[in-house]
């Protein structure tokens, strides 16, 4: 089971009608991670995490049918990566070289926290040995040690990317202030390369699906199916959302217009599927993307490429 978009506003709603909360927040870490099921007010006793806002969800309304890609887009954060807490192997200050390199060939880590106690002395990594041996052959294990920069897991992800750059890895706090695990360059090259193709196949279906709506209808026809009111403002094609391709596409009037030998209902199905794995796209979803769910993009795209050109 995957922790889609929609699943996630659910199970928000519903912790919120309860008065609870999770710790850490279970939007913010991995699928696997164990979180506690915590009241909001012993939240707001530990203090360790925001607040749920105090606005109640009604778990059991309908979401929006068509307008999710209107919903704010969120993004990735550290705790999103398997590694940001799935604990850590660290040595102390007073630790030898050959413990520490012990440790990392035998696990193949590239570097090692050092810590005393709930302290943070810093790291060592194959680089900072190296260099500390090249500059004094006699050079103590504490030569080695350099500063190693510290996370929240709730940190936006995209926002540790310039100290990755500069020292490929950093550590990561829990909800309890705990060093809980380590996130380095290539597990946020991993993360998003995961997306990276999704993100293009969608975007090569956004352009044929404007293009087929662009070359089929009237601005004026679209504009009265989609936004009937006005209230959002649509004054160019550029300014549909998948789901307003649906609408139109859905509409009986304006599907025949097509002229395509296919069943309108079943072409608006498959689009409304493949919407709903483009809102957890947008909403970075940490959770791996369905094998199916891409072929459903590629398969969609195969088909506008044949009627839609």
């Amino acid at each position: 089971m995957r922790r889609g978009y929609l699943i996630t506003k659910q199970i928000d709603a519903e912790l919120a009608n309860h008065s609870l909360t999770t710790l850490p927040d279970f939007e913010k870490v991995h699928f696997d991670s164990t979180v506690q099921l915590v009241t909001t007010a012993q939240e707001e006793e530990d203090g360790t995490d925001e607040v749920v806002p105090t606005s109640v969800l009604v778990a059991d309304t309908p979401p929006r049918d068509l307008d999710d890609e209107d919903e704010p887009e969120t993004g990735l954060t550290v705790g999103n990566l398997p590694s940001a807490l799935s604990e850590v192997t660290s040595v102390p200050p007073d630790a030898t070289y050959e413990q520490a390199i012990t440790l990392m060939v035998i696990n193949d880590y590239s570097q090692l926290p050092v810590i005393n106690g709930r302290n943070v002395r810093g790291a060592v990594t194959w680089k900072s040995i190296a260099r500390a041996r090249h500059a004094k052959p006699d050079a103590t294990f504490s030569d080695a040690i350099i500063t190693a920069s510290e996370v929240s897991y709730d940190h936006d992800l995209i926002d540790i990317l310039p100290a990755l750059a500069d020292s490929e890895f950093v550590l990561v706090r829990d909800q309890t202030q705990r060093i809980a695990g380590i996130v380095t360059a290539s597990d946020v090259a991993a993360a998003y390369g995961s997306l990276a193709s999704p993100f293009f196949l969608v975007g090569e279906l956004d352009q044929r699906l404007r293009r087929v709506v662009m070359r089929t209808f009237e601005l004026s026809d679209v504009q009265h199916t989609c936004d009937p009111q006005g209230q959002r403002g649509i004054t160019s094609f550029d300014d549909l959302s998948i789901g307003d391709y649906q609408r139109v596409l859905e509409t009986p009037e304006l599907w025949n217009q097509l002229g395509w030998p296919l069943d309108r209902k079943v072409f608006g199905k498959r689009l409304g599927e493949i919407r709903i794995i483009r809102n957890d796209l947008m909403h970075f979803n940490p959770d791996p993307i369905p094998d199916d769910a891409i072929q459903k993009i590629r398969n969609m795209i195969a088909l506008l490429r044949e009627y839609g050109s």
